[in-house]
C-alpha cells in the first residue's frame, strides 16, 4: 500500500527518525536506541517512511542502513513553497505591527513625567519650601544637607518600603530664585541619569507649580521600582499633596 507523504511526516516519531538519519545513515537497531518505544514499533515507523520513499536502505555486509532521500524531501519543500510567500508576508506584517507597538511603548516611556498643581500660597513661600533644608525636612525626604546653589550635590534615601531603600544622588544644575530649580536625579547603585525641574508661576496670591522629570527611560527596565508609573505615583503624592498641604498650612 502506497502511503501519503504528509501522513507519514505528521507523526512526531517519524519526523524524529528523519532528523536522525539526515545526518548519517543508521541501522534499525541504532535508530531504535534513540526511542523509548519498542523496536517493533520503531521498525513499523521505518517501514512507513520507506513506503513513502522518504528513506532509502542500503545493504552493507549483514547490516541494513537507512538514509534520507533528499529528492523526496524536495517534493515536500516544493509543495510548501506555494505557502511560503504568503507566510512571509504575514510574518512581515506581524513584525511591522509589533515594531509599531514597541515604538509606541518606547515613545511613551521617553516622554517626561509632568505634573502641575496650583497652591493657595505665594511664590516666595513655595520657593523657601523647596530650597531651605529646615522647611524641606518637614515635607520632603530627609536630607543631610541642602543648598540651592549650582553644582551642589545632595543625597537622600527613599524607596517602595522601609526594607527596600535606594540612595539618591542629585546635583543642582540651574537656580533662578523664585522661578526655577533644576537638578539631576540618579541612583548610586544603578545606571541611568534623569533630570528634575521645578518651575513656579505666580498667579495673584497663588502659585502654579510645574514639575518635569525627564530621562526616566535611562533607568533599567528590568527593575520595576524604576517604572514610570511609580515615579508618577510618587510625584503626585509629593507635589500634589505633601508640598501643597505644607505651604497652605504654613500660610495659615
Amino acid at each position: 500500500m502506497r502511503r501519503d507523504v504528509f501522513q507519514a511526516i505528521a507523526d512526531p516519531t517519524r519526523r524524529a527518525i528523519l532528523t536522525l538519519i539526515a545526518m548519517q545513515a543508521m541501522t534499525p537497531n541504532a535508530i531504535a536506541d534513540h526511542f523509548k518505544s519498542s523496536r517493533q514499533a520503531v521498525s513499523k515507523h521505518i517501514q512507513i517512511l520507506s513506503e513513502c520513499e522518504l528513506v532509502k536502505q542500503k545493504q552493507q555486509g549483514r547490516e541494513i542502513y537507512y538514509h534520507l532521500n533528499p529528492q523526496k524531501m524536495k517534493e515536500v519543500d516544493k509543495w510548501l513553497e506555494q505557502f511560503r510567500a504568503m507566510w512571509e508576508q504575514k510574518f512581515d506584517n506581524l513584525d511591522k505591527l509589533l515594531s509599531k507597538i514597541q515604538s509606541k511603548k518606547t515613545n511613551k516611556m521617553n516622554e517626561p513625567f509632568i505634573i502641575e498643581r496650583t497652591y493657595n500660597a505665594p511664590v516666595k513661600l513655595v520657593w523657601k519650601a523647596i530650597t531651605e533644608k529646615e522647611l524641606m525636612d518637614q515635607w520632603y525626604f530627609k536630607l543631610k544637607e541642602f543648598k540651592a546653589e549650582v553644582g551642589f550635590v545632595f543625597e537622600f534615601s527613599g524607596g517602595p518600603s522601609p526594607e527596600k531603600q535606594y540612595l539618591h544622588r542629585c546635583k543642582i544644575l540651574e537656580v533662578i530664585p523664585e522661578k526655577k530649580l533644576k537638578h539631576t536625579w540618579e541612583y548610586v547603585v544603578s545606571e541611568g541619569m534623569s533630570y528634575v525641574t521645578i518651575e513656579l508661576f505666580p498667579e495673584g496670591n497663588s502659585t502654579r507649580v510645574k514639575l518635569t522629570h525627564e530621562g526616566l527611560e535611562t533607568f533599567p527596565i528590568s527593575n520595576t521600582d524604576f517604572a514610570k508609573g511609580n515615579f508618577a505615583e510618587g510625584w503626585t503624592a509629593i507635589i500634589g499633596k505633601l508640598l501643597k498641604e505644607f505651604v497652605e498650612k504654613k500660610l495659615n
